[in-house]
């Protein structure tokens, strides 16, 4: 069924230009960017950019339309003056409604190669103080500049070329890692590896397809195999290397799976409801995954889906999580979805609490992801809040994720081993060799927090 998301006032306004959708699939990034497209749009029309259709006064008119029409909380959106604005995100800001901070409006084209094809322009890298008070690398995104020149998550930036970071001011870091739009940049950066002396690291920011999927393995026990997986978004090359993995993690006959989501901002949900539907395997196939629900003008679209068959399966009855601030949208739900079907145990800090998706919307080259519905399990329950830890534990940044020295992965294996969390158990566990499916590269990209620095 076809429903025409515009009303006749907004066929007047905007010359016939009208978005005819269906919904088939949603998607939910995270703050800063991760948005993603969940309708089938017919855009010939919507997509035009003639002088006398993008004007400021037409973009700001869609905006406020798009918000009072399909937005969840269309009812509650506040009158503003459209004629003050020149910034279309700063309208969009005042338009929110709490608890959506997430609507955004975005470059078109960047989002779509970010959400297709997993492309960024970046060295690579996000920056955290970690426990001993000095900058550290918490990630690494794979395939990056940062990750082919050797960095690893853990490492110790000391400076960035000859500046110590403690020196380093904000006009400083603006000139050497952001530039200018399209301005190439080689920074070197001072880098200290464990004990090891520092050592610099001459780089030069590029674009890359960036590896969503940079590390799985398992870990051989005495009486279980456990495997490991990272996923750090759920984008359109995601689904390739999730099966690439989980054949991988089948063929190893695992028992248990850390499924580590930490910097996991969201995605094409039906990645991660398919990534759900291995997890759980054949025995849960029919079941209600995830519930979406609309506003109350478009409540016929509300939809129920489930798990699906898939050819690779790693029938599971125990999930372990891994989720910080940072896990958000579709990882949040699918850590959710699984859980009235199996026992999911989460470690680290509560999750974002993201429940929404959005129906993105495109015209004159911006694309408006507005937040349109909120999704639940199956029981009804929606991460609103945020996932509540099973054990609460601290992410460090001091080793790469993979290890069993990592705080949160060190904590999985104390559950996994004694069912207990890490604080009654730290000095009973014996730590097991990894064994990797694919070369240490560390992680992707996670949500932007106010700690973090990006680069």
């Amino acid at each position: 069924m076809r429903k025409r998301l515009c009303n006749k006032n907004q066929l007047s306004q905007f010359a016939g230009i009208c978005l005819t959708s269906i919904v088939l699939s949603a998607c939910g990034g995270g703050a800063g960017g991760s948005s993603a497209v969940i309708d089938d749009r017919n855009n010939a029309q919507l997509g035009a950019t003639s002088e006398d259709v993008c004007t400021v006064a037409n973009i700001n008119r869609w905006v406020d339309d798009r918000m009072r029409d399909t937005y969840i909380y269309y009812d509650q959106v506040p009158v503003v003056n459209l004629d003050e604005y020149t910034d279309q995100a700063a309208l969009l800001r005042d338009l929110r409604v709490l608890p959506d901070i997430y609507s955004s409006i975005v470059d078109q084209a960047r989002d779509e190669e970010i959400i297709a094809n997993s492309s960024v322009t970046r060295f690579g890298f996000w920056l955290q103080s970690a426990s001993d008070g000095k900058q550290h690398f918490a990630s690494i995104s794979g395939n990056s500049p940062m990750e082919n020149a050797g960095i690893q998550r853990g490492d110790e930036l000391v400076a960035i070329n000859s500046v110590l970071m403690e020196d380093l001011t904000d006009d400083q870091w603006r000139e050497f890692i952001v530039g200018e739009e399209g301005e190439e940049l080689t920074a070197v950066f001072t880098v200290r590896s464990g004990t090891l002396a520092p050592a610099d690291f001459s780089v030069t920011k590029s674009t890359y397809t960036e590896s969503t999927v940079p590390y799985y393995g398992t870990y051989e026990q005495t009486n279980n195999s456990v495997g490991y997986l990272q996923v750090t978004a759920f984008r359109g090359t995601t689904e390739d290397e999730i099966d690439v993995a989980v054949e991988s993690l089948a063929e190893a006959g695992i028992s248990e799976l850390i499924l580590d989501l930490r910097y996991n901002g969201g995605g094409f949900t039906r990645v991660a409801r398919k990534l759900a539907s291995q997890i759980a395997g054949s025995s849960f196939e029919g079941e209600v995954y995830s519930r979406r629900i609309f506003n109350d003008k478009y409540s016929e679209f509300n939809q129920d889906f489930f798990i699906e068959p898939q050819s690779l399966n790693l029938n599971l009855s125990r999930l372990i999580v891994l989720a910080t601030g940072d896990t958000a949208s579709a990882s949040e739900t699918l850590a959710n979805g699984l859980a009235p079907l199996i026992n999911v145990v989460v470690i680290g800090a509560r999750s974002e609490g993201k429940p929404f998706t959005s129906v993105s919307q495109d015209f004159c080259g911006l694309r408006l992801n507005a937040m349109s519905t909120i999704t639940t399990n199956g029981a009804d329950e929606s991460v609103l809040g945020g996932m509540v830890p099973t054990c609460e534990v601290r992410d460090d940044y001091l080793a790469p994720t993979e290890s069993p020295s990592d705080a949160l992965t060190g904590a999985a294996f104390n559950y996994i081993q004694s069912g207990a969390c890490p604080s009654a158990v730290q000095s009973t566990v014996q730590q097991p060799a990894f064994q990797s499916g694919v070369q240490p590269v560390i992680k992707g990209s996670p949500q932007y927090n106010a700690g973090l620095r990006q680069g």
